[in-house]
């Protein structure tokens, strides 16, 4: 993008020397400033009348390197005579005499001219010779068209200087903040359009000073944002000032950032555009830009859009008496201007065609006040459509026609995306509109709208499972989101703006009595759950109504807030019911008139809450607005108090469950806020509340919080915050605790203090902490004083949990860890044998997870041999119902006196008459699985060896690979083919085929009929047909035979080999088999039944077919294809010949080209990358069968599968796709004409997936930003 050319320079000196001139060392330093980013230690070049004054023209010192100035100190010369050298050569000697300050040795010279200079170099290369300076440089108007053509904002202001018309589509922002802000009176500045907002203002000047990002900005009006960011850049410090324009350019559609971006990939520009242009803004920062997207006021959501904050009344008005204005005349129009800087700009226009256009009289208004109030329509709704009839008296199609042409016009009120037409700034228009407002559209709004928002979701109808497919079980909502939403903020501006229309008696009244109706009708979780959207809008258009309401509902039948809050079905269907009720709650709380009447609601909510996984719940709100520091209120800190005081006094376990994260374990978010009612300040949710606020807080909280640490109700969920708790408090809840009789206690209650307060010395005790380390005796003494007297209570806990955490404190070192946890846990058994008879022992066993603890930790701790029987023989008692209490007792035996104990155990219960063949095999997992074991097992007996692989798992932890294959079959011989499964399908075992075959076999048979498709079954499934594809010992017949009843899972076994499937072989050489199954899956053409399925029951037939469809589906393996990538033509024009055949004779052709259409769209490419290969579109030519290429195209859509996206990129990836059918449509449309029409039937469908993944884009743009 050039706009600049060396004649044009040369021109403007010649035909405007004065002006070129004055606006010579500005131009320079602006092209300067751009390729300095923020490193300029000096900087001056005067321009305009200061010209004049005498000195360098300009002066710089940066340490950047760059082809057009010098790196360290350089003098500037700027000449627009005619003889540049002559000019060059007085100018150089005058500052060889008079170098004013600058040192000549250390300097550049540098002499710029906007004319040529043909001999420059020379005359460069001849004073750089003479050694005064420590170089010499020239630019002259050729190396400016250079230097202008790479900095194109700077190019764009040069433009307009020298009177030059340049694309409209893109703008320098100096340009479109004149356009923008000429013809007021008085004249907006940048300090007016800032308004106050000075926060809003510092977060953009710092996005410009990073690194960069996309930032997104809301006004009122999309050219608001731009006004914005010229303001906020106009107030910086000159040279940064110079710096920011320098860079910034404003497009006007995507397709213009697109170029834009292209043109400069090497050189950091601001480019601001709108929404429209997300599409392309990750690219662009990508490529080192900084991208500031101007959203559209339609926009409703808050995800990482900067929403401008509203100008501050007194500002305004301050800086309009100072522009000029009486007192009387800036009091009247700050306050009319209803704080909305497009509204003020309106009001202070001079010209008619702005401050009053067209669309905004009377005839027009007729047309557009129905607009104004839907908002936003689909009008692919039917039941929008109705409403806009309701609206306009007339029918749909009619108003449309009259409402297009709005559409084109200059400041067009309109917009149109897809089928959403929506009002492009509702409030800027509904001060244009509101006089025109009659009482009967007002009576047609309120019928409008009350209709939409009392109608009940008929989703609810449906189980909670079926809801996210309403559409499909017809019980779609009849109106669209645009719609609801839309409707609800016409009220708001009504109740908040409502002056400005004389037809108003009195605008909050008509808000309050619409919200009155819609919430006293909603005496059901359902009526609530379909307000979600619409319920933060209309609380605060109303929210005295609103909290009216919803208090009597509360206390008259908070059952309906119970069943709101429910989860409802998680995951990708599940759905938040009460969020729009919570938002509603949160915006209110932010209010410092309706603070405490929103803080209470939410306490009664989350007082009822049965909670669920969804972490947007009440009590949450309640911490987020009563966060330190962070506050979701504009409260004072002395209101937050009293009602957190009352809060106690009613709540203490409740407020304790949100307060406790206040120190440190809790995150800052921000809640939901008020986008158009004052809230009794400015300041936002992530911004920081004023140092001594903070303080004032603290002083009145933290006193709060201890006592309510300490408070009865809350002992145990405070020592759950033990550690992170301040000193003080630490102290005073453990002598609180200690004070406490312990018969008060529920046992749930002495359990969960006992393990709070173990944890807290295990992390004190484990990581030496000083600072509470003086706080392990009071630690110890609760644990003393709630100990239980029963010891199985007392040691329970080391006994049932693998990985107990000791009071003690444990070594970081992990074996040293978990000797200090097993010496615990033998000293712990030794006292419960001790104390506790073993039938006691046997019952706390039945209760716990972990038996096999238990019993490790009973025979590490026996004393000798007698011990050691009387406990066995009550454990062998026990074995069908504790067999892990055993089989863990028998390792740890093992572990405390050897191997031998197993045989020495199984002599002496022979030997006493006790002995039982499952006792025997428990005993032997005392031992560790391997084949020596299995051995021995064996050797026991068979009674013996079954009753052991009935249990036993097959992972050897001696020689897996040699004796997996024993582990395997002795598994299939137990009857337990899915534990074989697990050994087999390890991927580090090699087991033999015949073995695999008989595994696979037993699976399908197996009597339990374990549905086959979790994870670890496709794992190990995959690695066994590895195995067998690897050997290749068993027939292709054979591994059809096992193939057929896993073809469910085809496309997840292909993860684990590279070999193709045997039955995908099969079908590439045996078009018979091929035409069996098409028949099995598809209806005969002249849909008649089969004779020869006559006999075949449904089951077995639906069976069949979807075996037959999960194969055929799967198979990309062309018939013809040969190892080396090549196609056999012959080969595959007879497969298909002759499956056409078999299949016109069992009158299935139709199934039959379909599933050749499937095939071929499989096919490779030729070498070079031309698709399909060249055999195929030989065929395609050849068989000349629509059907056939139809479904080619088909699969070609289907096998793209599902496509991820971020939300603005619209239809970038079809594009693609779109230029790469398009090209190879052009490379076989000679010789494959048929093939060529094919390929650009596949293009088409992608351009219009692309259109609609645009229009979806920037629908999704326009509502949330």
């Amino acid at each position: 993008m050039k706009w600049i050319t060396a004649s044009d320079i040369a021109n403007w000196a010649n035909t405007q020397q004065r002006h070129c001139q004055d606006t010579m060392p500005e131009l320079v330093g602006r092209l300067i400033l751009a390729h300095t980013a923020n490193a300029v230690e000096e900087f001056d070049f005067p321009s305009g009348n200061s010209v004049a004054m005498g000195g360098w023209d300009g002066r710089l010192k940066t340490p950047v390197n760059s082809l057009f100035f010098p790196t360290g100190a350089s003098g500037w010369e700027i000449g627009t005579e005619k003889s540049a050298q002559t000019k060059a050569e007085a100018d150089y000697v005058k500052r060889i005499a008079d170098p004013l300050g600058m040192t000549a040795h250390g300097t550049t010279f540098v002499f710029v001219t906007p004319r040529s200079f043909p001999k420059r170099n020379a005359w460069k290369t001849a004073k750089k010779a003479m050694g005064t300076w420590k170089d010499a440089k020239v630019i002259a108007a050729d190396a400016l068209e250079q230097w202008v053509a790479i900095t194109p904002a700077v190019g764009l202001w040069l433009a307009r200087q020298i009177g030059k018309v340049v694309s409209n589509g893109i703008r320098n922002l100096e340009a479109v903040w004149e356009e923008w802000s000429i013809g007021t009176k008085p004249i907006m500045t940048p300090q007016l359009v800032i308004g106050g907002r000075t926060r809003d203002a510092e977060s953009v000047q710092k996005w410009i000073a990073e690194r960069p990002a996309i930032l997104e900005v809301q006004g009122d009006h999309p050219d608001e944002s731009y006004a914005f960011l010229y303001a906020a850049i106009a107030t910086l410090p000159d040279t940064e000032k110079a710096q920011a324009f320098a860079r910034c350019v404003v497009v006007e559609n995507k397709t213009e950032m697109r170029q834009l971006v292209q043109a400069f990939p090497n050189y950091p520009l601001i480019i601001a555009g709108p929404g429209e242009c997300l599409d392309g803004a990750h690219a662009a920062v990508a490529k080192g830009h900084h991208v500031f997207i101007s959203m559209d006021a339609t926009v409703v959501g808050i995800h990482n859009v900067l929403r401008l904050a509203r100008p501050q009344r007194s500002v305004v008005e301050k800086l309009l008496h100072e522009g000029g204005l009486s007192e009387a005349d800036a009091l009247r129009i700050a306050r009319d201007s209803g704080r909305s800087i497009p509204v003020l700009r309106r009001h202070l226009f001079q010209s008619n065609a702005v401050s009053a256009p067209a669309w905004a009289k009377d005839e027009s208004a007729k047309i557009l006040l129905p607009v104004l109030f839907a908002n936003a329509w689909d009008e692919h709704k039917d039941g929008d459509r109705q409403i806009i009839e309701t609206l306009t008296g007339r029918g749909y199609d009619a108003f449309v026609k009259e409402l297009t042409p709005f559409l084109s016009i200059d400041d067009a009120p309109v917009r149109k995306v897809g089928s959403v037409w929506m009002t492009k700034s509702p409030l800027d228009t509904w001060y244009l509109l509101a006089p025109h407002l009659t009482q009967g559209q007002l009576k047609l709004f309120e019928t409008a709208l009350l209709s939409v928002l009392t109608k009940t979701d008929p989703k609810y109808e449906l189980e909670p499972e079926k809801r996210w497919a309403a559409a499909i079980y017809g019980k779609a909502n009849p109106y669209s989101e645009w719609l609801r939403t839309g409707f609800v903020e016409s009220l708001m501006l009504i109740a908040v703006h409502g002056s400005q229309s004389p037809s108003l008696a009195s605008a909050q009244e008509f808000a309050d009595h619409i919200v009155r109706t819609v919430f006293t009708n909603a005496s059901s979780w359902e009526a609530w759950s379909s307000l979600k959207e619409a319920s933060p809008l209309l609380s605060e258009a109303s929210p005295d109504t609103f909290m009216e309401a919803l208090e009597g509902w509360i206390a008259k039948q908070p059952s309906i807030f119970q069943d709101l809050m429910k989860d409802d079905v998680r995951g990708i269907v599940g759905e938040c019911r009460h969020s729009g009720l919570l938002w509603s709650l949160e915006g209110i709380a932010w209010s410092t008139e309706y603070f405490a009447r929103a803080v209470n609601a939410l306490a009664e909510l989350a007082n009822i809450d049965p909670c669920g996984g969804w972490n947007n719940r009440a009590v949450n709100s309640l911490g987020e607005i009563f966060m330190p520091g962070f506050p979701q209120t504009h409260a004072q800190p002395k209101e937050r108090l009293e009602v957190l005081r009352q809060l106690i006094a009613k709540y203490p376990k409740l407020v304790w469950k949100f307060a406790e994260d206040y120190y440190g374990g809790g995150t800052i978010s921000e809640s939901h806020r008020f986008r158009w009612r004052e809230t009794g300040g400015q300041r936002r949710g992530l911004e920081q509340e004023t140092n001594a606020e903070y303080k004032e807080y603290l002083r009145g909280l933290l006193p709060m919080l201890q006592n309510l640490a300490c408070a009865r109700e809350n002992v145990v969920a405070s020592m759950d915050e033990f550690i992170r708790l301040p000193v003080d408090t630490r102290e005073r809840l453990l002598t609180t605790i200690e004070a406490l009789d312990p018969t008060t206690f529920s046992k749930e209650e002495k359990d969960l203090l006992l393990q709070k307060t173990r944890e807290a010395l295990n992390w004190i005790n484990s990581y030496d902490e000083e600072d509470r380390s003086v706080h392990v005796s009071g630690l110890n003494l609760i644990l003393e004083k709630f100990a239980p007297a029963d010891v199985i209570e007392r040691v329970g806990w080391l006994l049932s949990n693998p990985w107990p955490r000791l009071p003690q404190g444990e070594p970081k070192q992990y074996d040293a860890k978990d000797m200090s946890v097993k010496e615990a846990q033998k000293a712990a058994a030794r006292e419960v044998l001790d104390t506790a008879p073993v039938e006691k022992i046997l019952g706390f066993s039945s209760t716990i997870q972990y038996q096999g603890v238990l019993g490790h930790a009973l025979a590490m701790a026996v004393r000798d041999d007698q011990e050691d029987e009387t406990v066995l023989t009550a454990l062998l008692a026990r074995t069908k119902d504790m067999p892990l209490l055993t089989r863990g007792y028998a390792m740890g035996r093992v572990e405390a006196v050897g191997t031998q104990w197993v045989d020495m155990t199984i002599e002496r219960l022979k030997a006493e008459e006790g002995y039982l063949p499952e006792g025997c095999a428990l005993l032997y997992f005392g031992l560790p699985e391997c084949a020596e074991t299995w051995a021995a097992v064996a050797a026991r007996g068979k009674e013996e060896e079954a009753a052991y692989w009935k249990q036993a798992s097959g992972y050897s932890r001696a020689d897996k690979n040699t004796d997996a294959p024993i582990a395997v079959e002795k598994l299939l011989d137990a009857e337990r083919p899915f534990a074989a499964l697990q050994v087999a399908g390890s991927p580090d075992v090699d087991i033999p085929s015949k073995l695999l075959q008989r595994l696979l076999q037993e699976i399908l048979n197996a009597q339990d009929k374990k549905t086959l498709g979790d994870v670890m079954d496709e794992f190990h499934l995959g690695h066994v047909f590895r195995q067998l594809y690897e050997k290749n010992e068993l027939s292709i017949d054979e591994m059809v035979k096992l193939e057929w009843p896993f073809a469910a899972l085809f496309d997840e076994l292909k993860r684990y080999t590279s070999t193709p499937m045997a039955l995908h072989r099969a079908l590439q050489t045996d078009p018979a088999c091929f035409a069996q199954l098409v028949s099995f899956i598809y209806k005969r053409d002249n849909r008649a039944e089969n004779p020869s399925e006559e006999d075949v029951n449904e089951e077995i037939r639906e069976r069949r077919a979807r075996v037959a469809h999960e194969v055929l589906d799967s198979w990309y393996l062309l018939p013809g294809l040969k190892d080396d990538g090549s196609v056999d033509e012959k080969a595959l024009s007879d497969w298909i010949t002759a499956a056409r055949k078999r299949c016109e004779e069992t009158n299935h052709v139709i199934g039959c080209d379909l599933q050749i259409g499937f095939i071929l769209a499989h096919a490779p490419a030729d070498p070079d990358g031309t698709w399909p290969h060249t055999t195929v579109r030989n065929i395609v030519e050849q068989l000349n069968n629509q059907t056939i290429d139809d479904h080619i195209q088909n699969e070609i859509y289907n096998s793209r599968g599902v496509t991820s996206r971020g939300l603005n990129d619209g239809g970038n990836q079809e594009r693609a796709l779109v230029e790469k059918y398009k090209k190879l449509s052009e490379a076989v449309k000679v010789r494959w004409p048929r093939t060529a029409t094919l390929l650009r039937s596949i293009a088409k469908f992608y351009e219009h997936e692309a259109k609609g993944h645009d229009v979806e884009s920037d629908l999704q743009d326009l509502r949330w930003g």
